[in-house]
This record gives structure tokens, C-alpha cells and sequence, in this order.
């Protein structure tokens, strides 16, 4: 797909509103659990990820089968954690992602 299309966008409105709508009514989901530690995280691995998403479009496999269309996500999701993880451990890096 090329990468001036961007048919998946469509649908993020819905879902993030749903989503986000759903996860107010029930405040006690998570407390304490691996997702919620990652919280000062996030804008560092969304930012991440996008990069990572847009060398996907450019460099990754065009038409590609449905193993790896179902392996892409917990790949790219490992790969912006990692990232992460070793941007932060970088003196110049870490004042980028706003870590402590």
C-alpha cells in the first residue's frame, strides 16, 4: 500500500472516542498492571512507532502475506519498545523522550 493512502485513519476517530469514552466509566481498569507503568512513556513510543510505521511503508514488504500482517503489530509494538529502551540509555537521547 502505497503511503499517501491512508484508508486506516478513517476509522481511528471512532474507535479512540469509543475507546477513550469507555475508559472513563471504568477508572479502575489496569491500576497497577504493566500498561499503566508505561504512562510517561507514551509520546516517546508513539513517536517511535510512527517512524518505524513509515519505514515499514517505504522499505518493508509490498503486498505481503497474512502471517505477516498479523506478526506486524506485536513486531512493531517490540521494536518501538526497544527503541525506546535503548534511546533512553543514551545521555543525549534521553532528554528527547523526556525521561527522568
Amino acid at each position: 500500500m502505497p503511503l499517501t493512502r491512508h484508508d486506516f485513519l478513517l476509522g481511528s476517530l471512532p474507535w479512540a472516542l469509543g475507546l477513550f469514552g469507555l475508559l472513563l466509566a471504568n477508572p479502575e481498569w489496569g491500576k497497577g498492571s504493566w500498561l499503566e507503568r508505561q504512562a510517561p512513556k507514551v509520546l516517546g513510543i508513539y513517536c517511535l512507532h510512527m517512524m518505524l510505521v513509515v519505514w515499514l511503508f517505504m522499505f518493508g514488504p509490498q503486498g505481503a502475506s497474512i502471517p505477516w500482517e498479523i506478526a506486524k503489530v506485536p513486531l512493531l509494538l517490540g521494536a518501538s519498545l526497544l527503541a525506546y529502551r535503548l534511546l533512553a540509555a543514551l545521555p543525549l537521547t534521553r532528554r528527547l523522550l523526556r525521561t527522568h
